[in-house]
């Protein structure tokens, strides 16, 4: 959107352009969240990109199913991160 574009500042710092882009990162994550009627906003992770996003998941996964083991079997034909 035309607010994203003009946000430059680091969601994770207090200053005022990071409080800003900050605001727009949850307005963004509420609005997802809403769009797949997810329970909570925090529901919705967001990450930088691809090898973020599948090492996320692949821990995420192993340590909500650690009871079942301590292996995870892939193939050669995953993404290659």
């Amino acid at each position: 959107t035309d607010k994203m574009s003009n946000v430059f500042g680091n969601a994770s710092t207090i200053n005022y352009y990071g409080r800003i882009a900050k605001q727009v990162l949850e307005d963004s994550r509420h609005v997802m969240a809403k769009s797949i009627n997810a329970a909570y906003d925090d529901e919705i992770v967001i990450t930088s990109g691809g090898t973020e996003s599948d090492n996320t998941a692949i821990k995420q996964t192993a340590l909500a199913r650690a009871s079942e083991g301590r292996h995870i079997i892939t193939t050669r034909f995953e993404h290659e991160a």
